[in-house]
């Protein structure tokens, strides 16, 4: 089969897909942490209708395209992935339970890095929780779903409250950067390696942007930039570091994913 032209089949099924999602989505009200009452918010990521009764609606169409690259993009993932295993059931499977196993580990690498380095800066852990468990104070299974949430307190310097902040996202990348070894090898540690290499760049710029750090999921203030700012770290050269590890270790992770797609 021609690849190229099969590569452009997904990309117009996955822009169509895209364009349905952004379309409902846009039915879906999506109001945010702070707005005016009288006004409706829809669209998801990004808010891209507003409507005020008995008003004519506003369309917001810079939102509504960056919403429909979003989509697109995780339609034709997601395409890639299924045309990559569809011949093989159970090695789609494994790649299913695989990427929910490696998830998690990465979660509890960026709670326990938060734990760490938190420890490091000289607080006290006043609480720890991953998924539906509590760990700290005592461990015990709650109701409420949350990635995860670390409590500190007792900090005495700008350096341990940044590097508390900080810490979790970095930990995740460092992990990426030490998988990218064994990632051609393994396929658990590639995919802990790229869920690593996207946690610092989402955590970064999506909160900026009124999304949380996992679209769905997550917390919704840029945590690791305001732990670089109370370091001291100038905004420009945290966004420099945090572009230069993005690009470098998305080339390591998907040197391969270039070659199939420049493939004839």
């Amino acid at each position: 089969m021609d690849l190229r032209g099969l590569k452009y089949s997904n990309i117009s099924l996955a822009t169509l897909l895209g364009f349905i999602s952004t379309l409902v989505l846009g039915l879906v009200e999506n109001s945010p942490s702070i707005g005016i009452p009288e006004i409706e918010y829809y669209g998801y990521p990004l808010v891209w209708r507003t409507s005020v009764i008995f008003r004519q609606q506003e369309i917001f169409w810079s939102n509504f395209f960056l919403d429909l690259v979003f989509w697109a993009a995780i339609f034709y993932l997601l395409i890639f992935l299924f045309n990559r295993f569809k011949s093989r059931k159970s090695n789609f499977l494994a790649l299913i339970l695989v990427v929910f196993l490696a998830s998690f580990f990465m979660c509890a690498v960026h709670e326990f890095g938060h734990v760490f380095w938190g420890l490091i800066g000289g607080g006290e852990l006043s609480y720890l929780k991953i998924g539906f468990v509590e760990l700290y104070p005592g461990i015990r299974l709650v109701s409420e779903f949350k990635l995860g949430k670390v409590l500190f307190s007792g900090f005495e310097s700008d350096f341990g409250r940044g590097i508390y902040l900080l810490g979790g996202s970095l930990s995740t990348n460092l992990v990426s950067w030490f998988f990218a070894v064994f990632s051609r090898r393994n396929m658990f540690f590639w995919v802990s390696g790229v869920v690593g290499l996207l946690d610092l760049p989402l955590y970064v710029f999506l909160p900026q942007l009124g999304i949380r750090h996992w679209v769905f999921l997550g917390g919704v203030s840029a945590e690791p930039l305001v732990g670089a700012r109370i370091l001291g770290v100038p905004d420009v050269l945290f966004y420099f570091l945090v572009v230069f590890s993005t690009v470098a270790l998305f080339a390591i992770y998907f040197g391969g994913f270039f070659t199939f797609f420049g493939s004839d």
